[in-house]
């Protein structure tokens, strides 16, 4: 039961020591033994030397037929669409056969090594990782005298033309601290089998005194593994996973996993993130953020995102999301489905569990509106197009690109709307991620692009090309009233009294001065030539500080001419602007006074009301 309406109950974390209650009801299966496994490729991490920040691997590859093996480090990770280039933190390779003598080793380009084979057929691989990044973890790895943590692509290399085989890992780490993997345990001590190098990477690995709590849903172990001290009421918290959870299994018939592993980090740094995994997710979260509710919905909904992701993506995937081109990032017109559809059902599944009411639900999906609205990109991108486009990072993005979390997000519950309206109710997004997970999930058959349209007209049985060609391939606004009356819902738009408006972003400069940090394309600032990176030092004269700068604007309406003395980089220059004038728009979504009988049983439908 909650403790208030505004936070949670303070209870410090208490490291669990020995084993849960959870843990006596679990169904003892032998494990396999790495010898019995028959693998042929083998990899030791050594953790034992915490305080160098460094990774020791070892890769072993038996059996050798070629006689030549090329290891490479992967460009970037699946679950982040950039280039991350791993190859960077590699150092001191070297390779042995089993006889430890060395093998000729040549670096092919900036991540790929090539080993001559030995008379042996054993090639024994070894290299260290520098793993100092705590602010970018869950995408990294990171090892100092408190714990170690890694993404496996962060660390191991691969064995080209090898990642579809069977794999083992034997973890070395000191005597106190314990493993959370979402690998699978063998009967030999730290030792874990992937069944290929795809599996070995997406299992994030949290190692130390770590706090960690057990339960049961659907009958499937589940594990929140915490780095990081922070004020929660446990019992609430594991309560609202497992309504998360089972809502989620009800919409898909299951749980498509044996296991399922939360690995939270937790700082002192503003940093919210998460990466998918099938069966795990790594988190970074402030951990300051539990005791304000707002804060907590955050938490919770990312927490949701990225396990909804372990159907939307990781079994649910586009072309080219397994098997693995670790050289490149793979490009696809249908992130807008992966993450889009992922962040509304994050809400709908936060609504119709419970965690939240249906207010809460109404309030995210109007603050999305009102963030997608004030996107200067709105006009210049689709979200295919940024689907597509999404490793390039523009130094112009803010202004020329959308969120394909945002506004797939809000295209995807108007797709719901639409598809629950044309088939009178019978059929819903629901039905379209069903059919996706038994019809290709299942047969593990990923689809193509324009696959999805074909799809949603099939299971809905109406035509939805005009929705495609407006709002997902193309870039008309969206026309969210005609789409929400079918709950019996209406968009409240309210708009403030205008104020003078510049069309700048301003930060602190170390002086305590007034520094441009953004100037908004079209606006009063712009137009003059007020540039990033401005100093502004006078407003018709009169000193601007960076405690000042709002007063000092407010004293003059919109329509007023101005004059503005600035450093742009060393040349002190004047710029004459007429202010504009900006109206704070506030956007509410409300049920309507007229709405009918079928319009609300249309909206409780959707949030699983009776």
């Amino acid at each position: 039961m909650r403790k208030n309406a505004t936070g949670l109950s303070r209870k410090r974390i208490e490291v669990l020591k020995g084993f849960t209650a959870a843990f006596l009801i679990l169904i003892f299966i032998p494990a396999l033994s790495v010898a019995e496994s028959g693998t042929r490729i083998s990899y030791t991490l050594d953790a034992t030397q915490p305080h160098t920040h460094l990774f020791r691997i070892c890769l072993t590859v038996h059996e050798a037929k070629t006689p030549y093996i090329e290891f490479a480090m992967p460009a970037w990770i699946p679950g982040y669409n950039r280039s991350r280039n791993f190859a960077r933190n590699v150092q001191d390779v070297e390779a042995r056969d089993a006889a430890g003598c060395k093998l000729a080793l040549v670096k092919l380009d900036h991540q790929t090594w090539r080993v001559a084979k030995g008379q042996n057929h054993t090639v024994k691989l070894s290299y260290k990782v520098y793993a100092n990044n705590l602010h970018d973890i869950n995408i990294a790895a990171h090892i100092d005298e408190t714990h170690a943590f890694f993404n496996g692509a962060a660390v191991f290399m691969y064995v080209a033309g090898a990642t579809d085989e069977t794999a083992s890992l034997k973890i070395v780490k000191p005597e106190e601290w314990r493993i959370a993997t979402g690998l699978e345990e063998t009967s030999e001590a730290n030792t874990y089998i992937a069944e290929s190098y795809d599996h070995l990477i997406d299992c994030p690995t949290e190692i130390g005194d770590f706090t960690r709590y057990d339960f049961i849903v659907e009958g499937k172990n589940h594990h929140l593994v915490f780095y990081g001290l922070a004020d929660f009421d446990a019992s609430f918290l594991i309560e609202d996973f497992e309504k998360i959870i089972r809502t989620c299994a009800r919409i898909f018939g299951g749980l498509p996993y044996k296991h399922y592993t939360f690995i939270y980090h937790l700082t002192s740094r503003e940093r919210r993130s998460g990466v998918e995994h099938g069966n795990s997710t790594a988190i970074i979260f402030n951990k300051q953020d539990f005791l304000a509710r707002r804060k907590y919905d955050e938490f919770i909904s990312v927490s949701a995102h990225e396990f909804f992701h372990l159907w939307n993506i990781k079994r649910i995937k586009p072309e080219g999301w397994g098997p693995f081109d670790y050289t490149r990032v793979p490009q696809t017109k249908s992130h807008w489905f992966t993450e889009g559809v992922t962040s509304y059902y994050t809400s709908l599944i936060l609504a119709r569990s419970g965690v939240w009411d249906e207010k809460m639900f109404l309030r995210d999906m109007a603050e999305k509106i009102q963030e997608f609205e004030n996107k200067p990109g709105k006009k210049k991108m689709s979200l295919e197009e940024a689907s597509w486009d999404v490793v390039l990072r523009s130094d112009n993005r803010r202004d020329t690109t959308i969120s394909y979390y945002v506004k797939g997000a809000l295209v995807a519950f108007m797709l719901d709307c639409e598809v629950r309206k044309k088939s009178k109710g019978q059929k819903s997004l629901d039905d379209v991620l069903r059919f996706l997970f038994d019809n290709y999930a299942r047969n593990d058959r990923a689809y193509r692009n324009p696959e999805l349209l074909r799809i949603i007209n099939t299971v809905s049985g109406s035509d939805f090309s005009g929705f495609y060609a407006s709002y997902i391939s193309g870039k008309e606004g969206i026309p969210y009233q005609e789409f929400l009356q079918t709950l019996g819902l209406k968009l409240r738009i309210e708009e403030d009294k205008p104020l003078p408006y510049m069309g700048i972003e301003t930060e602190r400069t170390i002086g305590g001065g007034l520094r441009v940090s953004y100037v908004r394309p079209g606006s009063p600032a712009y137009d003059s030539g007020i540039d990033a990176g401005d100093v502004l030092l006078a407003l018709n004269k009169r000193r601007i500080t960076f405690t000042n700068w709002s007063d000092l604007l407010g004293q003059y309406a919109p329509g007023a001419s101005i004059c503005i003395t600035l450093f742009h980089r060393d040349r002190l220059l004047e710029k004459k602007l007429i202010l504009g004038g900006k109206r704070n728009v506030h956007y509410e979504i409300h049920e309507m006074e007229s709405a009918s009988l079928p319009q609300r049983r249309m909206r409780r439908s959707l949030l699983w009301k009776k």
